[in-house]
């Protein structure tokens, strides 16, 4: 398994668009993705943080869904909101990395 990590800004105020974006867009396209499982967004209002975490079965999927018109469509709806300073990774995880993300249904899920 892959997990893919975005680290971003966000002004404050766009969280509430954001997350609406994520949940009613975002989500449901990664979702019919091949090698898609699970993912997860976290923000901190006070910090202006935003987190998403995807976790998909190969490096290659993981990589792949951001380079689709589709993710692109999403993008510029994020910068509109004010997206700023995004950092993203790709890393393998194991088991125990996944139910501390995920938690204890989507290791089981997954196996």
């Amino acid at each position: 398994m892959f997990v893919c990590m975005i680290q971003s800004q966000l002004p404050s105020q766009n969280f509430d668009q954001a997350i609406h974006l994520w949940s009613e867009r975002v989500k449901p396209k990664l979702k019919k993705q091949k090698g898609w499982k699970n993912a997860a967004i976290a923000v901190s209002r006070d910090t202006g943080q935003l987190h998403i975490f995807t976790l998909w079965e190969t490096k290659s999927q993981a990589d792949g869904f951001e380079s689709t018109d589709e993710s692109l469509d999403e993008l510029n709806q994020l910068l509109a909101l004010g997206l700023c300073r995004a950092t993203r990774v790709v890393y393998p995880i194991g088991d125990d990395e996944i139910i501390k993300l995920f938690g204890q249904a989507s290791a089981t899920y997954l196996n």
